[in-house]
């Protein structure tokens, strides 16, 4: 999408800027700021005609209202970009560069009373870590293999927190805090084979960790070895 020719105005009207005003409801709100500060509605074809308030210019300003899906189209064209489009448009180039090389699956939601970006990458990221520690499991096999005689490798798995494990909430929300949920503590290897684990807090992983290499604790530790 292209914006449309300006009209003809007086010579002080040539340095007119474009505007781009960053909305709650994730739009743009697009005027032409005249270098006496007076806005007008944006000459643009794209959006739809619109009213907001701006903080430095009053109530009731019209102008014109961009969507996301507008402001992906938009291409500047031969109007001067005043600072707040410089700065829309480079996010939004970024974005689109970000989408286009495959990092992240930009998704915008509303809740209490903010935006908050969920990234489909999540799922990705997480498809990623399955294949890498397939790798490791692997590795693990090979040198078990190899050491028939010897006690065992051993890979220990686990996490601080979850997050990626609730995303949203009862009510179709973004969860954007920390989980509270149980994190698994996987063992792999040798090692732990006909191993059993009671539950535990993070507190526990390492004296655990310390039991199966039967070293004693350091001072500090507060937890204990959770194999029963």
């Amino acid at each position: 999408m292209v914006l449309s020719e300006t009209t003809p105005t007086p010579e002080a009207d040539a340095a007119a800027t474009l505007e781009l005003l960053w909305q709650d409801d994730a739009t743009a709100f697009a005027v032409l700021r005249s270098p006496s500060g007076e806005l007008t509605p944006a000459p643009l074809d794209a959006g739809l005609p619109g009213v907001a308030d701006v903080a430095v210019a009053g109530h009731g300003i019209a102008g014109r209202r961009l969507a996301l899906s507008d402001l992906l189209e938009l291409e500047p064209g031969d109007v001067e970009l005043g600072d707040t489009a410089e700065a829309v448009l480079a996010v939004v180039d970024r974005a689109r560069r970000s989408v286009a090389e495959g990092l992240v699956h930009p998704h915008l939601e509303p809740s209490d009373g903010r935006w908050h970006a969920l990234w489909g990458a999540t799922l990705d990221a997480l498809a990623l870590i399955d294949l890498c520690l397939a790798r490791v499991v692997g590795a693990i096999e090979t040198v078990d293999a190899g050491s028939p005689d010897a006690p065992g490798a051993l890979l220990a798995i686990t996490a601080d927190h979850g997050n990626a494990d609730e995303l949203r909430d009862d009510e179709d929300r973004p969860v954007t805090a920390h989980s509270l949920n149980p994190v698994p503590f996987v063992l792999v290897g040798r090692a732990a084979r006909g191993v059993a684990l009671a539950d535990g807090a993070l507190a526990d992983v390492a004296p655990t960790l310390l039991a199966f290499a039967k070293l004693p604790l350091w001072d500090g530790i507060t937890g204990r070895s959770r194999i029963l």
